[in-house]
């Protein structure tokens, strides 16, 4: 089945992003509001351009037809501009040269399996944030609290979404493919030494 194909295949690639060094002040509990800004700067540098490649994907819609309401590069601006209370240059955040190339619904899956997945580690990830540095949703976690009370029904609505689509064995692989390929992605970027 589709669902444990990705979770057991890109499960490596997973705990690499999750272990990389960016990401070791949230572990640690260490955050201070410079490195949590170059956080939130590293995920909108990979997440703006990946889903603007997904959105141009018109039948992506057909399968998931709430996919106007998964953008998440929206909050992350919202959570930088709280954090700084001011009208920050954001124009200046470098974006990822490399987002995984998006031709194919496949593709889209694969890559929403990794962004829409983000949102329940996002849970975690706001409680921390909140326990370290005091923000909340409305002030600088909107973007790691995800949908908010919705976000295991959101999930779920993905996950049904996906089945649908990966009737085949070939779309199946198709997806889990594209699913490492944006873990590998995200991997590399978080990584990069482009100061985000």
């Amino acid at each position: 089945m589709i669902l444990d194909a990705l979770k057991t295949k890109t499960a490596a690639s997973h705990r690499h992003v999750e272990a990389s060094p960016l990401m070791q002040p949230i572990a640690s509990r260490t955050l201070t509001p410079q490195n949590y800004t170059h956080i939130l700067r590293k995920f909108y540098g990979f997440f703006q351009p990946l889903e603007n490649a997904i959105h141009q994907l018109p039948t992506l819609e057909h399968y998931l037809p709430d996919l106007g309401t998964r953008r998440k590069s929206g909050s992350i601006l919202q959570d930088l501009r709280a954090i700084h209370q001011e009208n920050m240059a954001l124009t200046a955040i470098p974006l990822c040269p490399e987002v995984p190339l998006i031709t194919q619904v496949s593709d889209g899956f694969g890559a929403l399996y990794v962004m829409e997945g983000s949102t329940l580690g996002g849970k975690v990830i706001s409680k921390i944030v909140y326990e370290t540095l005091g923000y909340t949703p409305e002030h600088g976690i909107s973007f790691f609290n995800g949908y908010g009370t919705q976000t295991g029904p959101k999930w779920k609505a993905f996950q049904e979404a996906l089945v649908r689509f990966a009737a085949t064995p070939s779309q199946e692989e198709e997806v889990v493919q594209a699913a490492i390929r944006t873990f590998q992605k995200l991997e590399n970027w978080f990584h990069s030494s482009l100061i985000a």
